[in-house]
């Protein structure tokens, strides 16, 4: 019986769908890429040559994670 409503299914919308979904996923890094300021591309491409650690980005939510987690 699950065999004959498999067989009966039309796979074709849901490939369609997974086409149009992976295509403006795709689009919007691109996008994102284009759109980053020159300046910020440049630092992240040196942090993998670099020999320094690197600051992250929201030194204030590490610090606030660190604290509520009993580390005085």
């Amino acid at each position: 019986m699950f065999k004959d409503v498999l067989r009966a299914m039309d796979f074709t919308l849901l490939s369609q769908i997974a086409l149009v979904l992976f295509f403006g996923v795709f689009v919007a890094v691109v996008i994102r890429t284009w759109t980053r300021p020159k300046q910020e591309m440049d630092k992240q491409s040196q942090i993998p040559l670099s020999d320094e650690p690197v600051e992250p980005r929201h030194p204030e939510e590490n610090k606030t994670a660190s604290e509520g987690a009993g580390h005085e």
